[in-house]
Formats: C-alpha cells, structure tokens, sequence
C-alpha cells in the first residue's frame, strides 16, 4: 500500500485530529500557532499506523494519542529549527511559545490517558533522555568540540534511533491502553531500523545543507576522510567541490543507500508476524525511494565516467588578454573548459519526481542538462569566433551529444529531463538547440529533428492571440505516452505561452529564415510586445525574475523588430533597475546572473545607432562582474529556473556562461575598458 493510499484510507481521522487542533488553538494566541502545514501527513495519525497490531482500542483514546503525537511531532521539529539555528530572528519568540504551546497541551492529553503511576511515564522518561543526549552530543560535534573522526557508522546510528526515539513512545502508549504488551519489541525494533535508513538518505539529499551548517552525518565524514580535509579548516565552496566529487564518484553516496536498504530491511523483518499495518507503507515507500535513488546515482555515475572516456584530446591557445573585460573572458572560459572535462556535471539540473503521482516507471529522481549544454555551446560559438576556434572541437562534440539525447520516440523532440517519460518536448529546449544546430551548420539536424517539431506546436499548440504553447503535444492521434503528456500539460503545467519560451523558439526561426514561418513570427511578435510589463520587462514562467525574459524578448525583437517601441522601454527598464553597486538582482542585492542577463538585455540593442547610449552603466556592470569572481575563475551559484516548489535549479557553470556570453558581447564595443598592467603568460591547455 503507497503511503497516498493510507492516507487516503486514513482521511477521516486526520480531519479529527487537525480539527481538535484547530479547536485547541482557542486557547493560544494565534501567532503560537499549533498547527503544521496544510498537508496531511503520517504523523496527523501517527498511532493508527501501529494500532492494528494491539487488541481492540477503543477510538477516543486512540483519537487523543494522535493528537498528543500530532503536537509533541510538531514540536520537535520546531525545536530542531531553533537549535540548528536555522530559525528567523524575528521568528524566535513565537517559535519558542510554540514549543511550550503544544508541550503544555501534549501533557494535558497524555495526563487523561495515562496515571501518574503507570509505567508509561519511565518509558517516556528514557526516550526523553536519550533525545537531550543525543541533541547534545550531535551539537559538540557542530561546535568542534569533538572530532569528526569519532563520528563513526555506532554514533551515526546512535543519533539517527535517539533524535526521533520518542516515536517509540507511541507503540508503548498502545501497549499500556490495550494491555496488550506482545508485539512492543518488535514494533520498536523495527522503527529505530527505519529511523535510521530515514536518516541516512535524508543525509544524502541534503549534504550540501548540512556541510554548509557543519552539520555532521556519516556520508559528509566518509567524504571528508576520503578527502583528508576537516570540516573546520576548509572553505565551505572548495570543501563542497571535493565532497561530492567523493560521494559520488568514490563510492560514499552507494555505500550510504545501501545502508539504508539494509536497515529497511530488518525493520521489515522484524514484522515477520504481525500482521499487516499501515506502518509497512512507509517501509515500502522509503524502500522505493532510497532504490530509485540507488539507481539513478549509478546511472548518473556510470554515463558521467563514460562521457569523460570519449572526450577528444584537445589543446587550446588563448590570446594575451590587453584589457580587464578580455582576462575576465578568458578565466570564464577556462573554466568551462574544465567543467567540458568533468563532463558538466555541475551543470546538471537534479530534482525529484516532480508530478507527485508514484509509478513504478517513474524513477526516484529526474536529471537533465540538455537545456544548459545548449546554452553553453551557444557561448561556446560565440568565444570560437572571437578569439578561440580551436574550441570547434569542444562545440562538435557537445552538438553530438545533442543529438544523442533527442527523443527516439514519438514526435522526437528533446525533453527538459532525460530520464522522464512523464514530460512532453518542448518548445524551449527545441528553441535553444536549433539555434546551436543553425550557428554550427548541422543544416540536416535543423530540417530533419527541429523544423517538423514546429510545424506539430504551431499546428497544434497555437492560441488565438498569436501566443503557442510550451509543450509539443500532437492534438489527434495521440499514443498513450502523448495522452499522459497532455493531462498532465492540462492538470500540472498549463497550455498558456510563455513569453520568454516562445522569444527563444522564435529567434530560432528568425535565424532560419524560413518565409514559411514569417506569419508565425509576426503573429508572436506581436503577441510578445502585449505581453511587456507596464515597466518595460517581461517576466518568465520558468526562470526567475524579470531579467532573463527581457534579454530573450530584448535579442528577438533587435533581429526581426528593431524598430520596435518596446525596445526603448525595456532599456529604460534596465538602466533604471541598475544598483549602486554596478550589479543587478531580483531584490535589493547584485548578483552575477542577473547583472549579466542585463547586461546582454543592454547588448540585444544596437549601441552604435544611439549616440547617448549608456554605456556607463555598462562599465559599471562589467566592473561588478569582475569585482564577484570568485578565486576559481568562476562565479556564484544563482538560482536560475524555477519549475516548481524543491525544484529550482542554479549552477556556477551556468552563471559562468552568461558572464563570459556578457563579456564577449561587449568587449569589442569598449576598448576603452581598464588594461593590464602584466598580463599573464598565454595559456597553453593541452590534452584538456
């Protein structure tokens, strides 16, 4: 039974226990709220999942222990935010009245179950302990004071079983209200073995978080070990470079989930003769997510290994750099150069399965780059043809890749995930390659895999106003696998345009130079100019903020509308959002990735025909660039797209890019830019 499915059959007494919640929080001024989230969850039931394995209790009491579980659950998780330090300041108070909120309540609830004399309470008193000590020791270990080295695989279990043992309370309260103590042992046993896997691949999924925190867990230990570096002595962005390299490629990521298998595992068998509870849908459904997740860290693993045996040898010479914005694009090209060889792995956008529907197709995990290595060879283009064409190498053999991923299936197409078969092709990934395949000359691959996926989406995807759809999804004669595309199109992501997608699929065709799609064209451009916010951006479905989407619509309309009225309002848009600090961002702070889609918003309009054009705000942005690079030659981690909630993606290799596409794009037009005192040696790279 799925987890979904247990709630569902539970539903009737999750609405009881939110609503005595609800009629609880009378008593508490609202800010203390008692209440967590809107979602129902295992823990609004959190005895149910057990109850079946006593003799009959009667509901009342059962009801008051849910909702007893349901508070003490919610306040632990509280406490934990506040000793992670991870809590709001202006949060804390309330935060802290919360917790002696629904402790007060929790107490009063178990007070009418249980008298003061019953055992319950010295096994409550022992779980309570063992947390405090736990929390302890976990803290001395985040503060330094204790080495990392003594996190061993005893201690790791030792806090996975003591931060949440308190749920073994529950299976001894059942116990006490049934006088039915047989199946304690087992029931216990088998929640502290899920405890633990549960700890493991939470671990997992958030090491990044945790080493940032200098939160200790098994697998950042093993990394580390592997790595010789502690935690204490090391950047956080070198340590974090180091540490996945390790868990992923030296075996640490493997090791951990199969740790967590086996402790499923035994928490199955210690079930062996009970018989069916709802608890067993939570082992399942861990059991299927730390496989999937097993399995794609493999799959992942073994195709990034094969892509860095195939690539090419290749020696590259760049130029002497005579200004500050030329040694700015050689470090940024250097370091994608890098990445090519790591196989962009960086760049690589990982979320989990996004629809929410179980499937047993479906894997635990979705990854793609496709979207970024059309990016990336797009500037790749750009560098080739001002001052490296050695990199025609490098841009070939991202174009072969392009190729290998398109969709066999099907229409074709290229989907955002490679590994998804939930997600239709769409017209962004098709917008972006075919521009690659028309600026490289694979004039075969642009009529052959990208013309007839436009002809199917302005067929069938397009909208009376002139916009078209983001999917490529056939209207008749669908398969089964198009017919699940369009519900979930129609249920998840919406059939509306999507200004900045359809600016980069129509700059495509711009490029092309079809007279077939000129209709088409015109209809979107037209589209796209009412689609221009009141101060003179446009705002992006899928990427955050205003700055991407001008840039696209801003690089259309200066080929195939330059006389456009929208231009000029954009530009205003972009000069007057421009910070003190020569950056650009989405709120009061600079950040690298906006100020260089600025920057490339400002390039998209022909300088050379407007005598006052700003080109100190230009300046002021390079400038900015230049004075956020980071040691490696590259820049900050920016989030970038935005398909939904836990799913954003950003990437220093993607923000790289856009710096050096910024860079490139103005150079030439500033020679009067800041020059070198010494430049540095031509570098040579060779067998790259």
């Amino acid at each position: 039974m799925s987890i979904q499915k247990c709630l569902d059959m539970l539903q009737q007494d999750i609405d009881a226990t939110r609503q005595t919640i609800t009629d609880l929080q009378a008593h508490w001024p609202s800010e203390v709220a008692l209440q967590f989230g809107d979602d129902p969850s295992v823990y609004d039931v959190f005895p149910h999942l057990f109850a079946p394995a006593f003799s009959a209790l009667d509901p009342q009491p059962l009801h008051q222990l849910a909702v007893a579980e349901r508070l003490i659950a919610t306040a632990l998780l509280t406490s934990d935010t506040i000793m992670d330090l991870d809590c709001d300041h202006a949060l804390l108070t309330s935060s802290v009245l919360r917790v002696q909120a629904m402790q007060q309540e929790y107490y009063t609830l178990l007070h009418g179950l249980f008298e003061p004399t019953s055992p319950f309470w010295t096994h409550w008193q022992r779980y309570v302990k063992e947390y405090m000590e736990t929390c302890l020791i976990e803290r001395h270990f985040i503060n330094g004071d204790r080495d990392w080295a003594g996190y061993t695989e005893t201690v790791a279990r030792q806090i996975a079983i003591g931060k949440v043992g308190m749920a073994r309370n529950v299976v001894n309260a059942l116990a006490e209200l049934t006088n039915d103590y047989q199946p304690c042992a087992q029931l216990i046993e088998s929640i502290d073995h899920y405890n633990i896997a549960r700890q493991m691949f939470d671990d997992l999924c958030d090491w990044k978080e945790d080493l940032l925190h200098r939160q200790p867990s098994l697998v950042l230990v093993c990394a580390l070990q592997d790595q010789q570096m502690n935690i204490h002595d090391s950047d956080v962005r070198t340590l974090t470079t180091l540490v996945g390299r390790s868990m992923y490629y030296h075996g640490h990521a493997v090791a951990i989930l199969r740790l967590a298998i086996a402790s499923l595992d035994r928490a199955e068998g210690a079930l062996w003769d009970i018989p069916t509870i709802p608890w067993m849908s939570l082992i399942d459904d861990l059991r299927r997510r730390c496989q999937g997740l097993l399995n794609d860290v493999e799959r992942i693993v073994h195709a990034n290994t094969q892509h860095r045996q195939v690539r090419p040898n290749v020696a590259i010479s760049l130029p002497i750099a005579e200004s500050r914005y030329q040694q700015l694009a050689r470090e940024a090209l250097q370091f994608l150069i890098r990445q090519w060889h790591l196989g962009f792995g960086e760049a690589r956008h990982i979320a989990c399965h996004l629809n929410g529907e179980e499937t047993n197709s479906a894997p635990e995990y979705y990854y793609g780059d496709v979207f970024q290595r059309a990016l990336i060879a797009d500037t790749l283009c750009d560098a080739s043809q001002q001052f490296a064409p050695q990199l025609r190498m490098i841009i070939e053999h991202e174009v072969d890749y392009l190729l290998r991923c398109r969709n066999t299936t099907g229409v074709g197409g290229w989907t955002y995930f490679d590994n998804a078969p939930d997600i239709a092709p769409d017209a962004d990934d098709l917008g972006q390659i075919m521009q690659v395949f028309i600026r490289t000359g694979y004039i075969n691959a642009v009529t052959n895999y990208s013309v007839p996926l436009v002809d199917i989406l302005l067929k069938d995807a397009r909208q009376p106003q002139g916009g078209f759809s983001t999917w490529i999804i056939p209207a008749t004669e669908q398969t089964a696998k198009q017919e699940l595309h369009a519900r979930l199109r129609d249920e998840s992501w919406g059939s509306e345009p999507n200004p900045e997608v359809m600016a980069n699929l129509l700059y495509a065709l711009a490029l092309w130079s079809d007279d077939r799609y000129t209709p088409a064209l015109e209809n979107g451009l037209n589209y796209l100019e009412t689609q221009q916010n009141y101060d003179g951006c446009w705002y992006s479905k899928w990427y955050y903020g205003q700055y991407y989407g001008t840039y696209v619509c801003l690089r259309l309309l200066n080929v195939a509308r330059p006389d456009s009225i929208s231009i000029a309002q954009a530009r205003q848009f972009l000069v007057t959002t421009q910070h003190e600090d020569g950056g650009w961002g989405l709120d009061e702070r600079s950040d690298p990735l906006n100020t260089a889609l600025a920057l490339l918003g400002m390039a998209s309009i022909p300088p050379q025909t407007d005598p006052i054009f700003p080109f100190d705000t230009v300046r002021k942005g390079l400038d900015y660039l230049a004075s956020c690079q980071e040691q490696d030659g590259a820049w900050a981690n920016v989030l970038f797209i935005c398909p939904g909630a836990e799913h954003d993606y950003g990437s220093r290799t993607i923000t790289t890019m856009f710096v050096l596409k910024a860079v490139l794009a103005w150079s030439p037009l500033l020679e009067d830019g800041p020059t070198i005192d010494t430049p540095d040696e031509q570098l040579a790279l060779v067998n790259i």
